[in-house]
């Protein structure tokens, strides 16, 4: 149980300091489906000359995740 609140409170630190850092954008980007933190950075990160190319890569990532997930488990 403790580990699993240790887990938790990364993952919340984790999105907590992505939000501080990118605003919006991050909050965008975690509500793609499939798309967590660690994702979520390597999106956030890359400079996009627009709106349409940042939403775009969360679109692929949101593939990605699909086309694999179910090998997952």
């Amino acid at each position: 149980r403790k580990m699993e609140d240790i887990q938790a409170y990364k993952r919340y630190a984790s999105i907590a300091e992505l939000v501080r850092m990118y605003g919006k954008r991050a909050i965008a980007a975690l509500a793609g489906v499939g798309i967590g933190p660690a994702t979520a950075k390597r999106i956030l990160r890359n400079l996009y000359l627009s709106e349409e190319e940042f939403y775009k890569a969360i679109a692929e990532a949101e593939r990605m995740y699909m086309k694999t997930r179910p090998y997952w488990d």
